[in-house]
């Protein structure tokens, strides 16, 4: 029943925020679903823990104590500068959704039922390219790199570590299908930093292939990797340093607008310079639903007016609406990031290293975009992080052997280690 509750919730969530400007929920009702989700998953969890779930749990009421004193924090700035209690609810809101990794990682307790929702991310993220392809104005809306969703670059970076790593299987077929449609939609949206991001992604996992723990040792695959790596970085790097003109030429029939590389760098110096000012105006932070004046803003955007509520970099985002106390946050994000990365690294199964490469393509994305602030592109992160939980803690039972074991079967399933073969 608690699986059928978590995919009611996966699909709904997922298929109605497919797209910002028909299919959206209105945000109060995904506030509610989110919040009901969240309440009924963590009131199971409390009453019904295992020697597995128990310290997921212990961790999971920490980040939520580190939340709700966040949550108060930017509660008494928005009340001492009279801001709006709706946006103040919806910028926090957004962010949500990552908070259900340990909601998750309770829940979806075997190896099965997680590559049956990376299978149902990858399906999403064909939907979404297909729903762009079937639009009436959709080629132009491709290449204008206004995308509705990135669920279709998500599914491309799980294709591509399925392709790399696994050499059969239902999930291969599916990948093998899938991956060219989703890299198809991904170089259409002439969005460069995707491009790039993908390519070191790829780079990363054929380094791991070839170099990292349980592999062959067959020389066969360290110069298929450097033959792959140089190929990669030469494409990559064309695309990038032609972009600006090469591109605007390549879509000119599709009647589309390109920004230069040059103006969009520009304003993004204009953003960084104006959170700087609000942060030594403001050193503890202006917090959730403020907004501020940049310079030139509607020359750069659709926007009407000069003032907006957000910044294309997650690190700046925090330091303006959290001061000090979004510098803390980062510290303790990078260095818990870091220890993933060198854990993933570490293990033997590769599956826990392609999930990493959506947390890391989320961390660079969200260095130069805004879709950090989307619902549906945290859920998305949110459920791999979860993956990663599920994956660790299941890794440290294995390691401690049966005697620590004894009680993590439960609703008729024996909770694995996704960690061995």
């Amino acid at each position: 029943m608690s699986m059928l509750f978590v995919f009611a919730f996966l699909a709904l969530n997922l298929l109605t925020s497919a797209s910002e400007d028909t299919v959206t929920w209105p945000k109060w009702a995904y506030i509610i679903c989110t919040g009901l989700f969240m309440f009924y998953t963590f009131i199971v969890l409390m009453s019904k823990q295992t020697a597995y779930s128990r310290p997921i749990v212990r961790h999971y009421v920490r980040v939520l104590l580190i939340s709700l004193l966040i949550l108060t924090y930017t509660a008494f700035l928005a009340l001492f500068h009279s801001y709006s209690f709706y946006d103040w609810l919806t910028d926090f809101w957004s962010f949500a959704p990552l908070l259900l990794a340990f909601n998750f990682a309770c829940f979806v307790s075997t190896r099965a039922q997680w590559l049956r929702i990376f299978s149902l991310i990858i399906l999403l993220g064909d939907a979404a390219s297909l729903r762009d392809f079937a639009m009436q104005s959709g080629l132009s809306r491709m290449a204008s790199g206004q995308m509705a969703n990135v669920d279709f670059f998500v599914a491309a970076f799980l294709c591509i570590g399925f392709l790399i790593f696994y050499e059969n299987g239902r999930l291969f077929m599916l990948s093998a299908f899938s991956l060219p449609l989703l890299l198809l939609r991904t170089v259409l949206s002439g969005n460069r930093s995707m491009v790039v991001l993908l390519g070191l992604a790829v780079l990363g996992m054929l380094l791991k292939k070839a170099f990292g723990p349980g592999r062959s040792g067959d020389r066969r695959k360290v110069i298929h990797f450097w033959a792959s790596a140089v190929v990669l970085m030469l494409v990559f790097a064309g695309f990038t340093v032609m972009g600006g003109a090469a591109l605007q030429h390549a879509y000119a029939f599709l009647g589309t607008r390109f920004e230069s590389t040059q103006s969009g760098l520009n304003f993004r110096g204009i953003e960084a310079a104006v959170v700087w000012s609000q942060f030594t105006q403001h050193p503890l932070g202006t917090g959730f639903g403020s907004s501020a004046y940049f310079p030139g803003l509607k020359h750069f955007t659709a926007n009407s007016q000069n003032y907006k509520s957000y910044v294309h970099n997650l690190p700046l985002y925090c330091l303006w609406k959290l001061g000090v106390l979004g510098i803390l946050l980062l510290v303790v994000l990078a260095r818990s990031l870091v220890k993933m990365l060198m854990w993933t690294w570490r293990c033997r199964d590769p599956l826990p290293f392609i999930a990493y490469t959506v947390v890391f393509q989320y961390v660079g994305y969200s260095m130069v975009e805004t879709y950090f602030r989307r619902h549906d592109y945290n859920l998305i992160v949110g459920i791999v992080l979860g993956f990663l939980i599920y994956a660790q803690r299941s890794a440290s039972l294995e390691t401690a052997g049966p005697t620590k074991a004894v009680g993590i079967a439960g609703r008729g399933e024996q909770r694995r280690s996704v960690l061995v073969s």
